[in-house]
C-alpha cells in the first residue's frame, strides 16, 4: 500500500488526490573567484559560502488541510561560465547546491540557471533570467519526505564588496 503523508502534525491517508501548493525563497553569502580567460570575454567562477532556504509549504484534501513552513540553514557552492558582452553586462550559466544537516525542513536543493547580469553600480547588479530547482526534504522527523522540481523565469538582486 500507499504510505500516508504527514504535514503539519495532519496525517493524509491513501488513496486520496491531495493538492499541493509552496512558497519557496533562497539567500546566500557567498564569497565568489573569476578568472577570464583569453580576450578577457570567456570566464569561469566558483562560489562558496552559506545559504537559507525558506520553505512555506500547504497539502489539502477535499476533507482536509494542513501547512508547515521551515527555514533551514547550511552550505552552498556552485560554479559557473560568463560570456562578458559588453563592460557590465554578461550572459551567464551556473549550477550551485545546498545542503543542511537539519531533520526538519528543506536539507538539499540544487539550482541551474541561464541569466544576462548587468551591473548597476560598483557593489550592486541584477540577474535576469531562468532558474529551474530541485529541492528535497529527506528523513524528515515527523513529516514526510518531500521533493519539489519547479522553473521559470527568475531576477536576483547581487550585492558584491571587495575586501
Amino acid at each position: 500500500g500507499q504510505a500516508p503523508v504527514v504535514i503539519g502534525g495532519q496525517t493524509f491517508s491513501a488513496p486520496q488526490q491531495l493538492r499541493n501548493q509552496f512558497d519557496f525563497s533562497f539567500a546566500d553569502v557567498s564569497w565568489r573567484w573569476r578568472k577570464f580567460f583569453d580576450g578577457r570575454a570567456l570566464g569561469l567562477e566558483v562560489l562558496a559560502g552559506l545559504g537559507n532556504a525558506r520553505l512555506d509549504l500547504a497539502v489539502s484534501s477535499t476533507a482536509q488541510q494542513a501547512s508547515e513552513s521551515f527555514s533551514t540553514q547550511g552550505p552552498q557552492a556552485g560554479a559557473g561560465l560568463l560570456w562578458r558582452l559588453q563592460p557590465g553586462t554578461s550572459l551567464q550559466a551556473r549550477v550551485s547546491g545546498f545542503v543542511s544537516a537539519s531533520g526538519r525542513g528543506v536539507n538539499e536543493a540544487v539550482r541551474s540557471e541561464l541569466s544576462l547580469a548587468q551591473v548597476l553600480h560598483e557593489n550592486l547588479g541584477v540577474r535576469v533570467g531562468f532558474s529551474s530547482w530541485e529541492v528535497k526534504g529527506q528523513g524528515q522527523d515527523g513529516i514526510s519526505d518531500f521533493r519539489l522540481r519547479f522553473s521559470g523565469p527568475s531576477l536576483m538582486l547581487e550585492m558584491n564588496f571587495r575586501p
